[in-house]
């Protein structure tokens, strides 16, 4: 009877504080101990309340324009494009160009302090594509697998509808824009949405939402590799 005694003590020390001496056949009286607060885990980010406004509202790219704020640009989820300046995104999408790493920077990344190739940049990224990229047309870098000779198909037919003929069916101006900011299952009534809808705004107040929700989640993240986010704390 003392050895299951002990044993019950043992099992149940951190459910029950402790367990009083009892000897022979004697009956002692458990003394009641206090419940133990829980103290939080190491490295559980505390829950902080965020404002996303500066994350919307910063430039997307001053240099190249002055006056475009990340709102405006995924609002009209439109690939963006002046001749007059070097091309590469946002200004235009090259193939080589990281465009969905250069869009996290500037949902997540205060770019008054970084770069808009800071999450480009991580380690994590390879530092170029696996075939390299050809200088002419169709540009594209060489295939994986083996090469196929070039044909020389002829009698094309080319449709001539009118574009009223046509439905949008994907929406990809901004890269990652509607798989970022858009819950599951909206981004199927965002892709079917037209410019003309896009430049309503109508889908921004849930954008924030759902960016406020991941900048929450993130934010911890970001700091760690020194990187100091664009939501911040109110």
């Amino acid at each position: 009877m003392k050895t299951s005694l002990l044993l019950a003590c043992a099992a149940g020390a951190l459910a029950l504080g402790a367990c009083s001496s009892a000897g022979g056949g004697g009956g002692g009286t458990p003394t009641p101990t206090a419940t133990p607060t829980p103290t939080p885990t190491p490295g559980t980010p505390t829950p902080t309340a965020l404002n996303i406004e500066p994350c919307f509202s910063q430039k997307i790219a001053p240099a190249l324009f002055p006056n475009l704020t990340v709102e405006q640009f995924i609002k009209e989820d439109v690939v963006h494009f002046d001749r007059s300046k070097p091309n590469g995104y946002p200004n235009g999408r090259r193939f080589p160009d990281p465009t969905p790493d250069l869009a996290l920077a500037y949902f997540f990344v205060d770019l008054t302090r970084h770069p808009i190739d800071s999450v480009a940049k991580f380690a994590v990224n390879p530092p170029a594509n696996d075939k390299p990229y050809r200088p002419d047309f169709p540009y594209l870098g060489d295939a994986a697998g083996g090469a196929r000779p070039e044909g020389t198909g002829t009698g094309f037919n080319f449709r001539t509808n009118p574009l009223t003929d046509y439905v949008s069916v994907d929406s990809m101006g901004n890269p990652v824009t509607s798989t970022i900011l858009m819950s599951g299952n909206r981004q199927g009534l965002y892709n079917d949405s037209k410019p003309v809808d896009y430049a309503t705004g109508v889908f921004i107040p849930e954008m924030k939402v759902n960016l406020t929700g991941l900048a929450t989640l993130l934010r911890d993240d970001f700091l760690r590799v020194g990187l100091e986010p664009c939501a911040k704390p109110i």
